[in-house]
Order: C-alpha cells, then sequence, then structure tokens
C-alpha cells in the first residue's frame, strides 16, 4: 500500500474534546446517533460493494473514526484501487473511485460505514449505519476538515501500517 502509512499511523484528527464522528452533540449514544429515520433509504452501492477489493492485508483500529472504538476493512472500487494503493502527494483518484471504511467491534459486532465517493466536484462523503442506511451525504463535517489534512494527496489517508 501506501508508502505514506508510516506517517499516517495513529492519525485521527478529532480530539479528545470532540464527539466521535458519528455521533451528535447533543450527548447521544454511538446507537442512538446511528438510527436513520424511517425513511432512510439503502446506499445505491451497497450490493456492488460486495464485490469490490479490500484495500488492507489485516483488519486495523480505526483511530481516525470513533477514536478506536471499532476496527475497520477499507474496500475499493475497481476506479479506485490503483489510485489508493499509492495514495501520496500530487497523487489523485479519478472520478467514480469510491471508497468505504467498514467498521466492526472486536467482538464482530457490525458498526457505522463511511464512504468518499470521487466526483467531478470533489469527495462526497456518505455516512451510514451498519445496515448501509444513508444517513448524511454530501461535503459533511467533520469529514470536510479533517481530510482537508491530506489535501495534497486528494484527501485520502491510505492504510495505516497496523494494516497491511
Amino acid at each position: 500500500m501506501a508508502p505514506f502509512g508510516a506517517l499516517l499511523l495513529g492519525w485521527a484528527c478529532a480530539p479528545a474534546a470532540m464527539e466521535p464522528v458519528g455521533t451528535s452533540t447533543g450527548g447521544a449514544t454511538a446507537a442512538a446517533a446511528s438510527s436513520p429515520a424511517p425513511s432512510a433509504t439503502v446506499w445505491a452501492l451497497a450490493s456492488s460493494m460486495k464485490g469490490w477489493t479490500r484495500a488492507n492485508a489485516k483488519r486495523f483500529p480505526s483511530a481516525g473514526h470513533w477514536f478506536g472504538k471499532y476496527d475497520a476493512d477499507v474496500l475499493v472500487n475497481d476506479e479506485a484501487r490503483t489510485s489508493y494503493a499509492s495514495v501520496g502527494p500530487g497523487q489523485s483518484a479519478s472520478v467514480g473511485a469510491k471508497i468505504a471504511e467498514v467498521h466492526v467491534t472486536r467482538d464482530g459486532v457490525k458498526g457505522p460505514i463511511f464512504a468518499m465517493e470521487k466526483e467531478s466536484s470533489g469527495w462526497a462523503y456518505v455516512e451510514m449505519d451498519s445496515a448501509m442506511r444513508v444517513l448524511r451525504r454530501g461535503r459533511l463535517s467533520p469529514c470536510v476538515e479533517c481530510h482537508a489534512h491530506v489535501a495534497a494527496q486528494d484527501e485520502l489517508f491510505g492504510v495505516p501500517l497496523n494494516g497491511k
């Protein structure tokens, strides 16, 4: 994978005073914050994601999402495979690239799923519950602010060394 994994190992954007990505600021629990509205729809790419490539050799603690509460696998579609494997300054994924970080507890319980979809205008972020129902989509906060730290490498962090 990316040679920049060493630089990104343990990276977590949100300082301890902030709530993990996926929770509301009202002190809601993770389960309540991840509950979709009754009208929430399953992500349009849910079925195609089953055929995507796993970018990490082994599951790793997701330090940037939920402060390490979950382990994660990163899945990439064909359009993202090459660019994601070479994440670094000056590299860019093509329009149509899709990347998803699938979370699971150490006990094997499915957690939230976060995805990125490369569009002509840049990355759209998608926050989903464990059943892949879309909770939010677009240029989401705090996704945009965190991924801005790696703007020189197309807003992509890559897989940390402990996921190789």
